[in-house]
């Protein structure tokens, strides 16, 4: 690629995840993280550390696939938001949620993109753990004192914590404003470098996906077919289970029912523990999905699969 390179900010929902803020003397959960099995977030050496701390008697959770308004409560909860990865982007959400939440945020020092959002906010402490990460091969290497090493300087955090009756976190730097986010994808789109290639967007229209009570859809795929407007979409259920789906919208971009297309695809020989962002395109008469499978395998696979024109697979799952 040559050309100029444009980024645009997305916020977290800040009042949505300081709704159920609990006073920060009454919050019974001293230490928590959101850490998965991604190689980088270091799942197996927090849940060794969780464990010499609750041994120690303190109250600490691991938070995983939890819907926003659970997650929203149990940050309301907690004193001492500890964020576990060594590659999480400044922008990720889950920082900026916590401290939105009220929670007092602690970082890895090696992670340069969470200390700069630190630093940027003033508050905070980060913490040194000596883990190096290859980001070519995506493992870990931890020093093998890592969990006593780590699990020391949080203990002494929340000594520090548990002395404070109020914590007040400063406001969220959130520029995510989706008019003015339109406003300048489309003067990019319509800018010189762009003009030749890429379509001009006259129309902006809400879709109405089929959700489950507690969970949340998002990343949809559209490709207007010989059926109509087929969409592919992701759907996380209120127990984190990540699945996609599949269903015609009308011409008012509404769905009232769907397929679970997940099933269908591990009903054909594969099956996966996560499915996510979908993609759909046409070559020749041919239509085609694609996939991948998350934090399920590592490294991260994406699988491309044939399908017809409302979206049924017709073949298995090919990895790219």
């Amino acid at each position: 690629f040559v050309g100029p390179v444009y980024y645009l900010p997305f916020g977290v929902n800040a009042d949505g995840m300081k709704s159920q803020a609990r006073p920060f003397h009454l919050r019974d959960i001293q230490l928590a993280s959101a850490s998965n099995s991604h190689p980088a977030r270091n799942l197996e050496i927090v849940e060794a550390v969780y464990a010499e701390l609750r041994s120690r008697g303190r109250r600490v959770e691991n938070f995983q696939g939890l819907p926003p308004s659970t997650l929203s409560r149990n940050l309301g909860r907690t004193k001492i938001f500890w964020q576990t990865s060594l590659t999480e982007a400044s922008g990720s959400r889950i920082l900026p949620e916590a401290l939105a939440a009220g929670c007092y945020p602690v970082a890895m020092e090696e992670c340069a993109t969470t200390t700069e959002f630190l630093n940027r906010h003033k508050v905070g402490k980060t913490i040194k753990s000596g883990i190096r990460y290859d980001f070519s091969t995506k493992k870990t290497f931890p020093p093998g004192d890592v969990v006593a090493t780590l699990v020391d300087q949080l203990d002494a955090i929340i000594t520090g914590i548990e002395k404070e009756k109020n914590f007040s976190p400063p406001d969220i730097e959130s520029h995510y404003r989706e008019e003015v986010e339109i406003s300048t994808l489309l003067k990019i789109l319509e800018s010189s470098e762009c003009k030749q290639t890429t379509p001009r967007f006259t129309q902006r229209q809400e879709m109405s996906l089929p959700c489950d009570a507690d969970g949340y859809v998002f990343n949809a795929a559209i490709l207007k077919t010989s059926s109509g407007l087929l969409c592919l979409y992701r759907h996380v259920d209120a127990n984190g289970a990540r699945t996609l789906r599949r269903c015609l919208l009308d011409e008012n971009f509404a769905a009232r029912s769907y397929e679970v297309w997940s099933d269908e695809v591990a009903a054909l020989g594969f099956d996966a523990g996560w499915y996510a962002d979908p993609r759909l395109f046409q070559a020749g008469e041919d239509l085609y999905a694609t996939f991948n499978t998350g934090h399920s395998e590592s490294p991260n696979n994406i699988y491309l699969v044939k399908i017809g024109s409302d979206g049924e697979p017709l073949s298995s799952a090919i990895k790219l």
